[in-house]
C-alpha cells in the first residue's frame, strides 16, 4: 500500500454559497488540479505541478541502500536514516 501525506494550511473564510458553485480539488503523485464551476458552467482549471513522486521515489531508494542487508536496529543504519529523514530525502 503507498501512502502520501499533504500538509494544509488551516484558515478559516466566509463563504457565501449559490447553487451552481463549486471547486474541485484532485491532489495526485505529481500535481494538485484545481477545477472551479459557477453557475453549473466550469469557470477555470489549474493544475500546480509538486512533482512529489520523484522525492518519494528518490527517498524509496535512498533508504535501501542504506539499509540492504543490513538491521535498521543497527546504530549506525540508524544515525545514517536520521539524517535521510532530516534532509528531507533529497
Amino acid at each position: 500500500m503507498k501512502q502520501i501525506y499533504t500538509c494544509l494550511k488551516d484558515k478559516k473564510v466566509e463563504v457565501t454559497t449559490r447553487d451552481g458553485n463549486y471547486i474541485s480539488i484532485d491532489v495526485n503523485e505529481n500535481n494538485v488540479s484545481v477545477t472551479v464551476f459557477e453557475g453549473f458552467k466550469l469557470k477555470e482549471i489549474r493544475r500546480y505541478e509538486t512533482n512529489l513522486g520523484k522525492i518519494v521515489v528518490n527517498y524509496a531508494v535512498r533508504r535501501e541502500e542504506i539499509t540492504r542487508g543490513k538491521s535498521t536496529k543497527d546504530e549506525l543504519i540508524k544515525k545514517k536514516l536520521g539524517r535521510l529523514r532530516e534532509r528531507g530525502g533529497s
